[in-house]
């Protein structure tokens, strides 16, 4: 999360920080055009290292990897499946966002009512309604996290089967070392 972030920041600072500054500067057609090459830019090379270091996660934790060798495995499983793993990632993605609006919707309401009921002048309608968000945030947390999460494991599963056999190993493995009868 940390190299991300830092990725982001470095980014950022190289595409669009030119063009804020030519508009800071009140060279407005400049920082205009910058910032509208500058902006795409961005996000397309945002969106291309996420989906190479999206099964990075998966293989730490299951292979029990080091940070670095994890993002090198994760560069080796996207390696042709981009396209594919970029598309599944952001479906899923839009999916947990829709989830979670509409999980979220009934607290927005219910924080929306107890504002107008309390009023302005009371401090507990604030208070509340502040709760009511961040139970919410917390709800609708819990479910689609897990969903995001199992989605990236699932992909992370799939190219290590498509690349490796990773399918005929656990096969074999299991034939030649069966679970104990309990």
């Amino acid at each position: 999360m940390l190299l991300s972030g830092l990725f982001t920041l470095l980014a950022a600072a190289l595409l669009i920080a030119p063009g804020v500054l030519l508009l800071i500067n009140n060279d407005l057609r400049a920082g205009l055009i910058l910032m509208f090459l500058g902006l795409p830019s961005f996000l397309a090379v945002a969106l291309a290292v996420s989906t190479k270091i999206s099964l990075a996660a998966p293989a730490i934790v299951l292979e029990g990897h080091g940070v670095f060798i994890g993002l090198r495995r994760s560069f080796a499983l996207t390696k042709g499946a981009f396209w594919r793993i970029m598309g599944i990632t952001l479906l899923a993605g839009l999916i947990a966002g829709i989830i979670g609006s509409l999980l979220g919707l009934p607290f927005s309401i219910t924080g929306t009512v107890i504002a107008a009921v309390s009023g302005q002048a009371g401090e507990s309608g604030p208070m509340i309604t502040t709760f009511v968000s961040h139970l919410s945030a917390l709800l609708t947390g819990a479910i689609t996290t897990p969903f995001v999460a199992a989605v990236t494991g699932l992909l992370y599963i799939d190219r290590r089967m498509r690349l490796e056999a990773l399918d005929v190993v656990l096969l074999r493995e299991a034939q030649t070392n069966p679970a104990p009868r309990i």
